[in-house]
């Protein structure tokens, strides 16, 4: 969880999540999923992403149904998570 989405804080989440997936967790980071904020669309971001090797996508404008997805994998992910560990 970050206090802000500036562009260094995403792109650090991006890396967070990349060591979390490496750590023996037997998940693989293929994608990230993440809303329009200018943050996740500058090119800074584009090239963090490339260099962890992981798609970035992005939801749709004016489409709950997407943001929803992602809100939901938020809310289990933490629900299966120890406290902190985000």
């Amino acid at each position: 969880m970050l206090p802000d989405q500036k562009s260094d804080d995403c792109d650090s989440a991006s890396s967070a999540a990349r060591s979390f997936t490496t750590s023996g967790t037997g998940i693989q980071l293929e994608r990230i999923l993440t809303d329009n904020v200018s943050a996740y669309v500058s090119a800074a971001h584009a090239v963090a992403c490339h260099a962890l090797g992981v798609r970035h996508t992005r939801t749709r404008p004016y489409r709950p149904q997407t943001n929803g997805k992602a809100e939901r994998f938020i809310r289990t992910l933490t629900s299966h998570l120890p406290h902190g560990a985000i």
